[in-house]
C-alpha cells in the first residue's frame, strides 16, 4: 500500500485544503475513482493515468497561474499526485 501523503501533511498541505482552495479535484478524484479498471492490471492502470496527469498539473503546481498561491506549489502538485494515483490504485477510499 503507498503512503498516503495527502493525509500525513508530508508537503505541509492535506488534501482537504486543496479540495477547499480547488473544488474542481474533488470531481477530478471521482473521474479517477470511475476510470479504475476492476482488475487493477498494472498495465491498464498507467494507461489509464495517463488520462488524468495533465488535468492534475492544470490545477495544481507549477503550472497553474492564477488562484490561490497554495494551489501554485510543488507540494500541493505531489499531494494531489499522490491522492489520486492511490485512488487510481484503490489503496485509499
Amino acid at each position: 500500500m503507498r503512503q498516503d501523503v495527502c493525509n500525513n501533511g508530508r508537503h505541509g498541505l492535506t488534501w482537504e485544503q486543496l479540495v477547499a482552495a480547488e473544488p474542481r479535484l474533488a470531481s477530478l478524484l471521482e473521474e479517477v475513482r470511475a476510470a479504475r479498471p476492476d482488475d487493477g492490471d498494472e498495465y491498464e492502470l498507467e494507461g489509464v493515468w495517463g488520462r488524468f496527469k495533465d488535468k492534475i498539473a492544470g490545477l495544481v503546481g507549477w503550472h497553474r497561474r492564477q488562484g490561490e498561491p497554495l494551489l501554485q506549489t510543488d507540494g500541493a502538485y505531489r499531494t494531489a499526485y499522490n491522492k489520486l494515483l492511490n485512488v487510481l490504485h484503490g489503496d485509499h477510499e
